[in-house]
């Protein structure tokens, strides 16, 4: 295989050089709403990929979403991701949320106690309900396997449960074959979503979450001012029209 010959300064100087002019004589000319589309979100993408088309480089189209799950281990958990050790799920339109779970470094305790004591972030405080967290997930049958090792998945996003799985019941979900997040997933979802948004997970829904609890309750999700809890359990056939899943997916 051909060794790849990186560009010297000189080069890169001179390539510089005529990016700006470029850009100079275009911004000269440049609208205001232009601009606006530019700045935001969907701009900076679309400009970095075609400055990467230009120079022929493969794009990452987790790039971002890697980018922002750095700064929410690091500053939450203090943890230093190694993507060497993870295998990503393939990037999609519609599942282009990325998180990570290092089960191998972080017991669900661990994970629960660093959010909600979290000096960074006011993060809303747990109930007495969840005081032993590990023990029921350590007592809950897991129904859907997992990657082994620390792993990445992929899921919609949102505020609220899945939109077109919504009213589907756990024993509705799992007859579906739909692979969905479990307890440990939705903790860490759930943080992520409160540190780049300030707002929790399932105001108005529930999530329904793929473990059963002790009794063979389902386990679901969500959040409540007048229990505070995020895991709870209920009958596993039980619907609700602002209910469901949040699926997810694996690297292939």
């Amino acid at each position: 295989m051909k060794k790849t010959v990186l560009a010297t300064a000189a080069q890169k100087a001179r390539i510089f050089a005529m990016y700006v002019a470029v850009m100079y004589e275009l911004l000269e000319k440049l609208t205001f709403d232009k601009a606006q589309a530019l700045l935001s979100d969907v701009g900076e993408k679309e400009v970095k990929k075609r400055l990467m088309a230009d120079f022929d480089i493969p794009i990452d189209p987790w790039a971002t979403e890697k980018a922002r799950l750095e700064n929410f281990w690091l500053t939450i958990y203090g943890y230093q991701i190694n993507w060497d050790d993870i295998a990503l799920p393939k990037w999609t339109p519609e599942l282009s949320r990325l998180e990570i779970d290092p089960v191998q470094d972080f017991t669900a305790e661990q994970l629960y106690d660093s959010i909600v004591n979290c000096e960074e972030y006011p993060f809303k405080k747990r109930s007495k309900y969840m005081d032993d967290i590990d023990k029921a997930l350590d007592e809950a049958k897991v129904v859907q396997s997992r990657p082994a090792g620390n792993y990445a998945f992929a899921h919609v996003g949102g505020a609220e449960p899945d939109q077109k799985h919504l009213g589907k019941s756990y024993d509705d979900t799992v007859s579906s074959e739909l692979i969905f997040m479990g307890p440990r997933e939705y903790l860490i979802a759930c943080a992520r979503n409160e540190f780049e948004t300030g707002n929790v997970y399932d105001i108005k829904g529930i999530t329904r979450l793929s473990v059963l609890g002790s009794g063979g309750y389902a386990m679901y999700g969500c959040w409540g001012v007048s229990f505070g809890s995020r895991l709870r359990r209920s009958y596993r056939e039980f619907r609700n029209p602002d209910g469901g899943p949040r699926v997810v997916v694996f690297s292939s």
